[in-house]
């Protein structure tokens, strides 16, 4: 086990309700990260939206939520002092891939709208840019060097709830389910290469997980989902996948530390590099608004 007084070998694993099938992947074996001595923190629900960013460092400002994050932590912890570790890995944390790739898919097959290269990257920094918990990740990659990795949500699983309800999926964004392959392909390479430029590494969901144009395979939800009518939740298996990729393109311009060892950050798609570049107002120099 690597020591832990060093930076470059801690891993700070951060998450919402996502965290929980990342962390059975990790401890039935599918994910190997003994190169690291890594920590949870995170929370479920409401609580996760108390981690706050002060000072420098990264808090819960709500005293009833601290010992939620304490408790997925094992060790008590309540804030991060971003120089203990070096190496980061966010799951979850409101980025949800659904929400982008609907609107995206809506617009591009039934409102026959087509976008510039420019306004489709802007749109995808103001995606990322409205979690909190990426911004923070941003503050990380671009302030303090940091190696940071970042699962956004996956998009939902089929066939577990009836998605034309009224406000749900398919009531909101019908048409997306014509995406082929390489229109989801188009979709990643924005996300990515906008993380890319902010420093991070963001990891696709792996193709062959994607069923009726833009959900999950429901051999992929989380044990027991059928039952409780969960969509959102995936199997320990599914994270493995996505952790478990081949890596096929560039690395993000910052955040890269020679001394650490491998990254965790094992497979993405890539693009050309976003040319936006961020200025004092852009959304991610916040890291205290958003969900």
């Amino acid at each position: 086990m690597p020591s832990p007084a060093d930076p470059a070998h801690r891993l700070c694993i951060i998450g919402d309700s996502h965290l929980g099938s990342l962390r059975l992947a990790i401890d039935e074996g599918r994910v190997d990260l003994s190169a690291y001595d890594y920590e949870y923190w995170g929370a479920t629900g409401a609580d996760f939206r108390a981690m706050w960013l002060k000072n420098g460092k990264i808090i819960v400002r709500k005293p009833e939520s601290r010992e939620k994050f304490a408790a997925i932590n094992g060790n008590g912890r309540t804030e991060i002092d971003p120089g203990e570790f070096q190496n980061y890995l966010f799951c979850g944390c409101r980025v949800d891939t659904s929400e982008f790739f609907g609107q995206h898919l809506q617009r591009q097959f039934a409102d026959k709208a087509w976008y510039s290269t420019a306004t489709l990257d802007l749109s995808a920094r103001a995606f990322l840019a409205h979690s909190r918990a990426y911004r923070i990740a941003a503050y990380l990659a671009r302030e303090h060097g940091a190696n940071v990795t970042f699962i956004p949500t996956p998009l939902t699983t089929a066939d577990i709830v009836d998605q034309t309800q009224p406000g749900w999926f398919l009531d909101l964004y019908p048409a997306a389910v014509q995406a082929q392959a390489a229109d989801r392909a188009a979709l990643w390479r924005l996300l990515v290469r906008a993380a890319a430029f902010d420093g991070i590494r963001l990891l696709n969901q792996p193709e062959s997980t994607v069923t009726q144009g833009v959900f999950t395979e429901s051999a992929y939800a989380r044990a027991g989902s059928h039952e409780t009518g969960d969509s959102d939740h995936k199997s320990p298996a599914f994270v493995a996948m996505t952790l478990n990729q081949t890596p096929t393109g560039a690395t993000p311009q910052t955040g890269t530390n020679p001394a650490a060892p491998p990254p965790i950050t094992i497979g993405f798609q890539t693009g050309a590099e976003n040319p936006l570049l961020p200025g004092p107002d852009s959304p991610i120099s916040s890291a205290t608004s958003g969900v």
